[in-house]
């Protein structure tokens, strides 16, 4: 049933061997209960026998709480696999959840941000570093400059600042927020317009 293409509306539906479906939304299960299991209501009009009758209600909660459970994984992951993480989930479950989509974008914006300024800034120190393991004259060799150590503190304040955002993300997605990284660089596509309203809520 997962191959057939997405309903508009959720409810059940039955494949092509009989066997009853329920689309809460956004995935496919299975349609519970067995017939004369707890639950089961032969006779509720627009439910297949011997199953208990749809609750949209219910249905679209789960499906939000998955959503907003998967979102705060990309930010989870990311403190653990990089950009890896964040970016299998945003190519997989980002297709079909928006919201999955946005905060999966939003980690892969932080990390290529956060990877440009620590390579602008690792650059002229591989310089020094360079020199101190093969100084050209070793008579002249001396230890590195302030200029790499004001480089190093400054690596480690990004360090500091990424990971903050990143709780933040995690946090921000735990509670169902749009939440936007706030830096002026967003170059993959699936964020949320900051002057657009979101889709549907999160909560």
């Amino acid at each position: 049933m997962s191959d057939a293409p997405p309903p508009e509306e959720p409810g059940w539906y039955a494949d092509a061997r009989g066997a009853w479906w329920c689309w809460d939304g956004s995935t496919w299960t299975a349609a519970p209960p067995a017939p004369g299991a707890p639950g089961a209501v032969p006779d509720a009009p627009g439910v297949p026998a011997g199953h208990a009758p749809y609750d949209h209600q219910a249905a679209l909660e789960a499906a939000r709480r998955g959503e907003r459970t998967m979102a705060m994984l990309v930010w989870v992951i990311s403190l653990v696999a990089g950009f890896i993480g964040p970016l299998i989930l945003y190519l997989v479950a980002g297709r079909e959840k928006r919201f999955v989509r946005h905060h999966g974008a939003e980690a892969l914006n932080l990390a290529i941000v956060m990877t440009v300024l620590q390579l602008v800034v690792f650059a002229p120190m591989m310089f020094a570093i360079w020199e101190d393991i093969f100084p050209v004259d070793e008579s002249t060799s001396a230890p590195p400059p302030g200029w790499f150590w004001i480089g190093f503190v400054v690596l480690m304040a990004l360090a500091i600042v990424n990971l903050v955002l990143t709780i933040v993300g995690i946090l921000r997605a735990n509670s169902g927020a749009w939440w936007r990284v706030p830096i002026g660089f967003h170059p993959v596509r699936g964020v949320l317009p900051r002057d657009e309203e979101p889709p549907y809520p999160v909560v």
